[in-house]
This record gives C-alpha cells, sequence and structure tokens, in this order.
C-alpha cells in the first residue's frame, strides 16, 4: 500500500505542475524561443594550407661501388667530387692471376671437347659404352662451368660506372690490397635529387599514392638560395622514423641549373599545401568544418553536421574524409560560405528555431 500511495502522489504532482504552465497565457512556450547557438562559416577546401617542413637533401639514386673479387688495385685515380660518364673505369685490379685461370679452364675444356668429338665417333661405329659416353659429356659440362666461371671472376677485376654521376666519396687507395665486396667508391647521380620531410602521423594517415594530386608541385628552398623549386611527390614510408611519430615523405626534381650547386646532405625547406596531398578519391568536392561541428548520429550509422539556413537548422550526411589543422575534412552536399553549428550539436532537433550568437568565418 505505500508503493501505490507514493505513486498517486507524484502523479498528482506532475499533473498540477502541468496545469500551473499551460494556466499561464503570457508565458511562451520553450519550443517557441528561438536557441542560441555558435556558427561557423562552411570553407571549401581549395583553400591553401601552407606549412613549412625542414628538408633533407639527398640523392635520387646512389649505389656503393664494390669488386665481386679480391685482390690488388691497379688502377684508381679518382677524387671525391670527380664527375664520371657511364661505362667509365672506377677501379681496376691486377688481373695476372684472373688471365692464368682463365687459360687453364681454357685448357681443360679444350682437353675435354677433344675427347667428347673421339667419343662420338666411335659411338657411331658401336665402339662405346653409353655410360662412358654419358660420363664425359658431364664432365665437358664440369668444364664449361669452371670456364665461365674463370671469366665472370676476369671480368670482375673491373668495376665501370653504371650510370654518369659524381664520386661522392672513395673508401680506398691506389695499390691497396682489397676484399671481395669491399666498397671501393659512392656514385650518384646529381642529375635528380630528393627532398625528404618528416610527416606527422595524423596527416600521413590520410595520405594514399594513387588520391595525391599528380598536378600538385610544392616549393622547395635550399639554405644556399632564395630561389624556389618545384618538386614532386615521389614515395613515403609506412614505418615511422626511430624516436618519433612522424613518417618519412620523398619528393624529387631536376637538380638546380642555376648557379647554386645542392649538395646531398644540404639543408632545404618544402612548402607543402597538406589539403593537395590528402585529396578525394572520389573527386567529392570537400570542405572544412570544425570538428565539433559533427554529430555521430549513432541511430542511422552516419556522421552529420547541422546547417543554419533562414533562422532552422538541419541535420546533413557527411562523409569525413580527414582532417587538418584547420579542422575536419568533409564531403556531402555543402556550400561554401554556408553555416553550421559548431557547439551544441547534440541538443538540437530537426526545424529547430536558433539565433546565432556568433558567426565565425573560416577556420
Amino acid at each position: 500500500m505505500p508503493r501505490v500511495r507514493s505513486s498517486r502522489i507524484l502523479l498528482s504532482l506532475s499533473v498540477l505542475l502541468m496545469s500551473t504552465g499551460c494556466s499561464t497565457e503570457d508565458s511562451p512556450l520553450i519550443g517557441d524561443t528561438p536557441r542560441p547557438v555558435r556558427l561557423t562559416e562552411v570553407q571549401a577546401v581549395g583553400h591553401q594550407e601552407i606549412r613549412r617542413f625542414p628538408a633533407k637533401v639527398s640523392a635520387s639514386k646512389e649505389v656503393e661501388l664494390a669488386f665481386r673479387v679480391g685482390g690488388e688495385v691497379v688502377e684508381f685515380n679518382l677524387k671525391p667530387s670527380q664527375r664520371v660518364t657511364k661505362g667509365e673505369v672506377i677501379a681496376r685490379l691486377d688481373q695476372r692471376d684472373f688471365k692464368t685461370e682463365v687459360t687453364l679452364k681454357k685448357s681443360e675444356f679444350d682437353l675435354v671437347k677433344r675427347e667428347l668429338d673421339r667419343a662420338t665417333q666411335m659411338m657411331k661405329k658401336n665402339l662405346l659404352a653409353q655410360a662412358e659416353f654419358d660420363g664425359i659429356q658431364a664432365r665437358l659440362q664440369v668444364a664449361q662451368g669452371a670456364l665461365q666461371l674463370a671469366q665472370d671472376r676476369l671480368k670482375d677485376t673491373v668495376i665501370t660506372a653504371p650510370y654518369s654521376g659524381r664520386i661522392a666519396t672513395t673508401h680506398i687507395e691506389n695499390h691497396q690490397q682489397v676484399q671481395a665486396h669491399q666498397g671501393i667508391v659512392l656514385l650518384q647521380d646529381h642529375e635528380m635529387i630528393d627532398v625528404t620531410i618528416q610527416l606527422p602521423e595524423n596527416v600521413l594517415s590520410q595520405m594514399d599514392a594513387k588520391r595525391i594530386d599528380p598536378s600538385y608541385q610544392p616549393l622547395a628552398t635550399f639554405n644556399v638560395s632564395s630561389v624556389s623549386y618545384p618538386v614532386t611527390y615521389k614515395q613515403h614510408k609506412t614505418q615511422a622514423t626511430v624516436g618519433t611519430q612522424s613518417y618519412e615523405v620523398t619528393f624529387t626534381l631536376v637538380a638546380p641549373k642555376d648557379n647554386h650547386t645542392v649538395y646531398p646532405g644540404m639543408g632545404a625547406t618544402l612548402h607543402l599545401d597538406i589539403d593537395k596531398i590528402i585529396a578525394d578519391k572520389q573527386g567529392a568536392q570537400r570542405f572544412v568544418v570544425p570538428a565539433s561541428a559533427i554529430l555521430d548520429n549513432d541511430l542511422i550509422g552516419q556522421p552529420q553536421v547541422w546547417v543554419f539556413q533562414n533562422g532552422l537548422v538541419s541535420p546533413l550526411d557527411i562523409t569525413i574524409q580527414g582532417v587538418s589543422t584547420r579542422g575536419a575534412i568533409v564531403s556531402g552536399n555543402l556550400s561554401e560560405n554556408s553555416y553550421v553549428v559548431s557547439a551544441g550539436v547534440s541538443q538540437l532537433s530537426e526545424g529547430m528555431r536558433v539565433t546565432p550568437i556568433v558567426r565565425e568565418r573560416g577556420l
């Protein structure tokens, strides 16, 4: 009985409060009072967001050259910074022992070859067993392989430039004894140079090599010059740089041919429009809105923004494309210079009357 009595009391109080509220004709209904909201102007992604990143200059292509065999260096006269052309001799080893080995293996091959020729004639006359003939053939194959190996080792006593470039560093002196695969020189191709930056993870996570605007060329300036040079996206790593939460992104350009020579290791600055490297793969127009303007509608599983028009608000479905320093990058049926509610979006309903308290221009 006490529980029933309490319920009746609560019901009576509720009815009383409702009656009191309805009897006052001069009090406006809460629903008729425009709700104050903060508005922010929608901005198209086309507005540049130029950021400057310190960059490192490196050769676009470089290779450490080494002999495949060991021996005494008898020809090596190159110096660092010296230019070489494709096919030019970089270094040569003493070839006497290698030539002797070729001569020996050639004699062994010729001997077995003559033996096989005789065995072939005997086979035609049924004067030789098949097994013995097969054995001679196998020995010839072994001799041929040994001769080829000796000839290859002789060729390996000479290093030639695989492409035209510049000697960056040298690791040996003439007449020095070297081991197989020991570095001789570092050759760099100076026709193209790379400019590498460290990009934060929140930006790189939105990058896709297939989505980057192929026509976009950021500008690079080098510490030795104030001239800006256009660069082209080359590649980016998906492994974070050790000790950081950033990733290497590399751009490339033709080496400047003006009065300023740029060498690997020099400093540079890359002027990068972030929006251009996270282009939407569907080609949809994208806009920037505050992150606080986005409502994740769990009922329909769709992010939305609330658009302001003629004193009313209505929800609009959007697709989140990424983030930038200016806010969230979205696509949808928005238009530039329209306004969205940027605070308290969870308290809104479709068709609600609102009044702007702040109108913020682009982010």
